[in-house]
Parts: C-alpha cells; sequence; structure tokens
C-alpha cells in the first residue's frame, strides 16, 4: 500500500468483511478494503465507502460513493516560510508594522496579513514554474555554439535555488519536522502531504447510536454534540476535597517571581523557543515570522506582554484558537477516534511559554512522587515497569488464602475534564497568587 501510494478510504459500518473456517475454528477479519492514492483522492475529496450486510456471499460488498458534490473550499492564509529571507518581503513587513494608526500588535499583524496576501498576488511564488524556465534556459544555455561559462554557471545557482525553494514549501506543508532539507528529500515531503490530507479528510463519520452520516452539516453536529457533552460543567462538591489533599507550599518569594513583569531577554528567549516550523494559530502566522522579523516586532510585542503581566488584561481576539481534530488510529470512525489539538496564535504562546517556564522550577515542591508524567526529570514509562512487575508477581504467586487481582481502569479524556472551578480551587489551596491564578 505504502509503495503504490495507496489510502484506505474513510469508511463506516462493519469492517469485518469476511467470515469463513480456517481448520476447525471460525475466522472473521477485514479481508477486503476500498483504497484510493493521493491523486484519486484529491479529485474526490468527499469520497467514502460503506461495508453492506452479508448476502450471497462469505464477504460484505463494498459500496464506494465518490460524491462529487462538494466543490474544495478557499485556503485560509497561512505564512509561508520561504519568504522570510525575501528582502523585498522584510521591507514591506517593517513598513506595515511601523504603520502610525494601527497600535496594538492585533492591528499590525493584520496589516502585514494584508499586505503579503496582495504581494503573493502581484509577484506569485511558484517554484515549479521557476524550476521549468531555468530548466529550459540551462538547456538552451548548454546547446548554443558559444560556450557561455558565466551563463551556465548563473543558470544553475538560479535552478538550484527553485529547487530548494519548492522542497522548502512541501517541507512545510508536510509538517516532518525530524527531516533536514536535502535535494533529494522533495518527493518524500509531496508524498507525506498528500497523505495527510487523504487521512485527515473527514468524509463520513459515525455518531452515539453508530448511524454513518454524511453531509457536512451532519458530521458538524456530531462533533459538535460529542464536546458539548464532554466539556459541559459538572456540579460536585470540590473546595472540602482539594483543601482535605493539599497543602500550602508556594511561599511570598516564589509568588513574586512568578508575577513579576519578563524581562525583554526573557521574552525574546520564550518566543526562539518555539519551534519556527510548528502550525500557525487563526492569524496564519508561525514562530518563524517573528524570529525572521524579531527587530521589527520586538519593541511592541515587549511592551504589550509586559503591560499583560501588569494589568492581567489579554487583549481581544490574541486567545482565538483554531482546534483540529487528529486521528488516534489508523481508520477513525468515531469523534472518540480523534483527539483535539489547539493551535494558538504565537503571541499567545509566548505568554504561555513565560508562565510554563516560570512553573517548571517549582513542579518537584508542587506534585507528589507517584505522579510520575509531566514533570521534568519522571517518567511515565517507571508506571510501565511498576505494572509489569506487579502483573509477573500475580501470575506466578501460589498464595491460596490470600488471592490477588488486578484493576485496570480507563482514563480516557481525564485531563479534558478537568473544571476550571477544580484548577483555580487547588492554584488558591497551594498559595499562589491572585493574580497568578
Amino acid at each position: 500500500m505504502s509503495e503504490c501510494d495507496l489510502y484506505d478510504l474513510r469508511f463506516s459500518g462493519n469492517s469485518l468483511s469476511w467470515r469463513g473456517i480456517r481448520n476447525k475454528h471460525l475466522v472473521i477479519c477485514r479481508l477486503d478494503r476500498a483504497m484510493s492514492n493521493s491523486a484519486w483522492a484529491e479529485e474526490y475529496p468527499s469520497r467514502r465507502s460503506e461495508y453492506l450486510s452479508f448476502e450471497g456471499s462469505d464477504h460484505r460488498p463494498i459500496i464506494t460513493n465518490f460524491d462529487t458534490t462538494r466543490k474544495k473550499r478557499k485556503g485560509i492564509f497561512r505564512y509561508d516560510r520561504r519568504l522570510k529571507e525575501n528582502v523585498e518581503v522584510k521591507q514591506l513587513i517593517t513598513e506595515a508594522w511601523n504603520t502610525k494608526e494601527l497600535n496594538t500588535v492585533e492591528g499590525k499583524i493584520s496589516r502585514c496579513r494584508r499586505e503579503i496576501i496582495l504581494w503573493n498576488k502581484k509577484r506569485h511564488l511558484n517554484s515549479q514554474e521557476q524550476i521549468e524556465k531555468y530548466r529550459q534556459k540551462l538547456e538552451d544555455a548548454m546547446t548554443e555554439e558559444l560556450n557561455n561559462a558565466v551563463l551556465i554557471e548563473e543558470v544553475n545557482a538560479l535552478l538550484k535555488k527553485a529547487y530548494d525553494e519548492e522542497e522548502a514549501f512541501w517541507k512545510q506543508r508536510s509538517k516532518q519536522l525530524w527531516l533536514a532539507l536535502r535535494e533529494s528529500n522533495t518527493s518524500y515531503f509531496h508524498a507525506v502531504t498528500k497523505g495527510r490530507k487523504s487521512i485527515n479528510k473527514f468524509s463520513v463519520i459515525e455518531n452515539e447510536a453508530n448511524q454513518a452520516v454524511y453531509r457536512e452539516s451532519e458530521i458538524t453536529k456530531v462533533i459538535t454534540d460529542y464536546y458539548q457533552q464532554l466539556f459541559t460543567s459538572q456540579d460536585g462538591e470540590r473546595e472540602a476535597i482539594v483543601t482535605q489533599a493539599l497543602k500550602p507550599c508556594i511561599s511570598d518569594k516564589t509568588n513574586k517571581e512568578l508575577i513579576k513583569i519578563p524581562s525583554p531577554t526573557e521574552i525574546k528567549q520564550a518566543l526562539f523557543s518555539i519551534h519556527p516550523d510548528k502550525a500557525p494559530g487563526p492569524d496564519g502566522f508561525s514562530a518563524c515570522f517573528f524570529q525572521s522579523n524579531w527587530n521589527t516586532v520586538r519593541v511592541k510585542l515587549i511592551s504589550e506582554i509586559q503591560q499583560f503581566f501588569a494589568t492581567g488584561n489579554l487583549p481581544k481576539n490574541i486567545s482565538a484558537t483554531h482546534v483540529r481534530l487528529i486521528p488516534k488510529i489508523t481508520s477513525p470512525k468515531k469523534v472518540s477516534d480523534y483527539r483535539p489539538i489547539a493551535l494558538c496564535n504565537v503571541y499567545f504562546k509566548v505568554i504561555s511559554k513565560i508562565l510554563t517556564l516560570r512553573l517548571q522550577p517549582i513542579l518537584h515542591d508542587m506534585v507528589s512522587e507517584n505522579q510520575s508524567a509531566f514533570v521534568p526529570q519522571r517518567a511515565i514509562s517507571d508506571n510501565v515497569l511498576i505494572t509489569h512487575e506487579t502483573l509477573h508477581y500475580l501470575k506466578t504467586s501460589k498464595a491460596k488464602k490470600e488471592v490477588y487481582m488486578a484493576v485496570k481502569s480507563d482514563m480516557t479524556k481525564a485531563y479534558d475534564r478537568i473544571e476550571w472551578e477544580f484548577v483555580r480551587l487547588v492554584l488558591k489551596r497551594l498559595g499562589f497568587h491572585s493574580k497568578w491564578i
């Protein structure tokens, strides 16, 4: 499947498509699949398949729906990281950012986005077209009777640059952060991008009653209802439990360090610790934009972040977030088979990063030793080792009078269900300053 660029179509129904006898055993398995390559999937973005009921055969029939009625949507703005070295664009950003009538970071970002979109329309960067143009120029230069070595060298350099830009474009689309840019990796990045698009596309989903829905409005309703139920607050007695379970451990000195106004150096370190190629938030700008234009944006960005720490008030729309559903398994069918991730604006990420970096050194004092995850120098794999040893003991134990058992509890979405009020009570009980809370 991988070699032939094939992907499973999104499917509904019972996927155990074959029933038969092997030796004396009944076997039921998924033997039949509907698949497509990336080109077909791009042509029919809302394709799906359905496993039907057994009828006259030991194989289930599979029906595939092309669904050509849905049109491709206009893409939203995403900052092209190839522009970070473009002198013309850097000058354009400087002029847009320093416009006097826009006095907030949000307004300046909006102006930069508008100017980059207009620049892109006039000077559209299509590296594939550039490659073809320079290849033709190189062919002409190499076949001329006169040997113009300077021209050949110049065209070769331009062609190499066009190839590098093409690879950089597909690298940022593929989200493959671990692999460095190399001339031979363009096809790999391209394939990964197509694969991700095929895998992540919503064309069918099953509701709580195991009924498959296909229309966009119905899919939206199923997803919304699921998270509406998951995130709805529930009543409960929390304050007494928190008071009984926790003791104050945050000193006044620690609180002063936590709520102090960050220095320009601290803000810069927080910004540059964010990976430049991570997915951007609703404003369309990744950390690469701010890092490559730091000299232009730093004064206003530092000023507003310091103002937030002084007042506790966050500017409007800065905390806006795109929620993206990522498949947890190969062939997701229900909403529970996806995990939500939040794509935040970089401005918001910088503030979060500062708070996180300040909190890290004191986590050991706050979190008990038996909590083996999410704290530096602790490993969740310790739990696996303990569980393995426990189960091994139960397996080998020959005790008859005192018999032990193991209980497996499912903690799915435990962290998604934490109440804001509970978090506030915990932080208050531990002794955090009200501004920090």
